[in-house]
């Protein structure tokens, strides 16, 4: 009895292994000794002291992007650099109460019985964002928006 559940606790381990390991094939985090030199000391500088929570290497628009995640003052953020260390993007997770009243307000017009499920500030290209997550209800099935507003509310953009 004890060889069998043994054995089936070894099978579940080496299963769980392979699963885990076809997740992370597919979308590898990069370590630290991959963010190039620039990047990390871009980071060091603005924010010093911070711990990090993960690296992660993109493609966009055919550059290398780096995005290093982290916790600062109990707020989730993310921040993208270049491959040279220039900073792209800051996105900090907000709560929807500290979204602008005018944001909400539009939320309420587009989406009657909404619900805001992640909300962030995003700092890019020296202007700022607030980009929003709604479920709400379409008439025939709950839905789900991405949405982009300006920091004058004005709707960028509608996914």
């Amino acid at each position: 009895m004890r060889t069998l559940i043994i054995f089936n606790l070894l099978m579940y381990g080496i299963i769980f292994y392979g699963l885990a390991s076809l997740v992370n094939d597919k979308h590898p985090e990069a370590a630290v000794q991959d963010i190039p030199a620039p990047v990390l000391e871009a980071f060091a500088k603005g924010y010093p002291g911070v711990l990090v929570k993960h690296y992660d290497q993109n493609q966009k628009d055919g550059q290398s992007v780096y995005e290093i995640s982290f916790t600062l003052a109990d707020k989730k953020m993310e921040v993208r650099y270049a491959t040279d260390g220039r900073l792209l993007k800051v996105e900090e997770a907000i709560t929807s109460d500290s979204l602008p009243g005018d944001i909400r307000q539009k939320i309420d017009s587009f989406f009657h019985a909404s619900r805001i499920t992640k909300a962030a500030r995003v700092f890019k290209d020296g202007q700022l964002f607030y980009d929003v997550k709604v479920d709400f209800d379409s008439g025939e099935a709950p839905a789900r928006r991405a949405l982009r507003f300006s920091q004058d509310a004005d709707l960028l953009t509608k996914i």
